[in-house]
């Protein structure tokens, strides 16, 4: 990531990511793994990039060993963006946030297309021959998993089901997203709402970003609690504040090493 070091000092350049989902947190810890990172920098050679029509940016992977598979993505952008701007397509085998969908040829007045969709989307295109579409805008993310025709042609789409007929809370949410999609031409804001957990993860996130700097538990603790406060607690008994630090740095470094998956399900 390009920071500057003392940059995680700064509580307010976290303020992005009160609106966030666990969709959109898995990749802010992922994108910190610097294993992570030099794997995407060397992945990147297993994808060829064109664009269509400005506003959709087409994806096609090269092979079906792709090395970013093994973090539960099938492509991610640079790891220097945050999740308002980062276009990750997470494997669905891990992800239960992607949409499948039935795709038919269709040509009629009613059939969908990627012309009517003004705001910014990426296609990937496997080597097997599926296909992925991520919508994005501000910060909502809808990745659609398609199987039948091309997405790039005129069709219609139906929900792809199990053999018991049920319909998930999330997949009808995220039906009822991609419908409006169809109709509005952008993502509602309302289909997506933020963890409840997201304060205690800006938390986690900050002492995380501190540790990965070289800071000590007790500068963490001073950018993120205060300079009185520890003055006054950090050699306390209790050591309170020092195990809250703690917990929270170890916290961290699981999410970043792979516990962000659990984000995903």
């Amino acid at each position: 990531m390009t920071r500057r070091p003392d940059d995680w000092k700064d509580s307010e350049r976290y303020a992005y990511t009160a609106c966030f989902s666990l969709r959109e947190w898995a990749w802010e810890f992922l994108r910190r793994n610097t294993d992570f990172i030099e794997d995407w920098k060397q992945a990147q050679l297993q994808y060829a990039f064109y664009s269509q029509d400005g506003a959709t940016t087409i994806l096609l992977a090269m092979t079906d060993d792709l090395m970013l598979r093994k973090w539960g993505c099938l492509y991610a952008s640079n790891p220097d963006q945050d999740s308002r701007s980062a276009s990750v397509f997470w494997n669905p085998a891990i992800s239960g946030s992607v949409l499948h969908l039935n795709a038919t040829p269709a040509t009629d007045a009613e059939a969908f297309t990627l012309h009517q969709i003004y705001l910014r989307s990426t296609v990937l295109e496997l080597k097997d021959g599926g296909q992925h579409i991520l919508f994005a805008h501000e910060g909502c993310w809808l990745q659609v998993a398609i199987e039948g025709a091309d997405i790039l042609k005129p069709g219609r789409f139906s929900l792809s089901l199990s053999s018991d007929r049920h319909v998930s809370q999330e997949k009808r949410r995220l039906l009822r997203c991609f419908d409006d999609l169809r109709f509005s031409g952008r993502i509602m804001s309302s289909h997506f709402q933020p963890t409840k957990y997201g304060r205690r993860l800006c938390f986690v996130v900050q002492a995380l970003d501190g540790y990965l700097a070289g800071a000590d538990q007790e500068e963490i603790a001073i950018a993120l609690i205060g300079k009185k406060r520890v003055a006054d607690d950090w050699k306390s008994p209790i050591r309170s504040l020092q195990d809250r630090v703690r917990r929270a740095i170890y916290r961290g470094c699981f999410l970043m090493q792979g516990g962000y998956r659990k984000f995903l399900g």
